[in-house]
């Protein structure tokens, strides 16, 4: 039970801490950096093998198939691991262009927080986070997400839109969505003798000091290149 407690406290901290409406939020690199892999070709790697993940790492999930978010710093080992190692990326061209954006800090640490997302939002389709709270945020960031995506459509679509029609769309998306308000309705939500935010306090140091030790891609990137021509 305990180890539950610390794996709802983990996907809750990422969820406060890496989850954005936009990816583009997350992404540190500018349009221009063509010499990087760009946020489109990693989204659709990611998404690519994190399926072949949730299919084939079975000792990263517990009991009812949930996740275990205490593996997750394996799990952002693995997905790269696997661009590589499992024919995602099969040109010698672009190969040398990941091994270039891994060796950029700012590539990395972007790519790192945008994988997670990616992860969390897969696993969440499939049901299998196990905090209520980065249920809901998720939950929450896609709503948002639609009514941008909506808003750019009118915005597409007219050769003049009105102030009043955008100010109109703002506050569909913006009416009683404070983060304060938003975190405190999902915790009211979660019944039981402690609450998530309550396990996120007792382990935030411990998941913290991980986080920020191994916020890149890759402890030892050399590894997944000692096979490739």
């Amino acid at each position: 039970m305990n180890d539950n407690r610390k794996r709802i406290a983990i996907e809750l901290y990422l969820a406060q801490n890496i989850l954005v409406t936009n990816y583009s939020e997350n992404w540190e690199m500018t349009s221009t950096s063509k010499e990087f892999i760009s946020k489109g070709q990693l989204i659709y790697w990611s998404r690519k093998v994190i399926n072949q993940y949730i299919t084939l790492k079975k000792d990263h999930f517990g009991e009812e198939g949930k996740w275990n978010a205490d593996s997750y710093i394996n799990t952002i080992e693995y997905i790269p691991q696997q661009f590589i190692n499992g024919g995602v990326i099969n040109d010698s061209k672009k190969t040398m262009k990941f091994r270039k954006s891994l060796e950029n800090n700012k590539w990395n640490k972007s790519a790192f927080k945008l994988i997670i997302q990616l992860l969390m939002e897969e696993l969440h389709k499939k049901n299998l986070l196990r905090s209520k709270i980065a249920q809901e945020t998720i939950n929450y960031n896609q709503e948002v997400r639609a009514q941008y995506n909506k808003l750019n459509r009118y915005i597409r679509g007219y050769k003049n839109i009105t102030a009043k029609k955008i100010k109109e769309i703002v506050e569909s998306i913006t009416k009683d969505r404070s983060v304060k308000y938003f975190i405190r309705r999902c915790n009211d939500t979660i019944k039981g003798p402690e609450s998530e935010i309550s396990y996120l306090e007792r382990y935030k140091d411990d998941i913290e000091s991980t986080f920020y030790n191994n916020n890149m891609l890759l402890r030892k990137q050399k590894n997944i290149f000692e096979y490739v021509s």
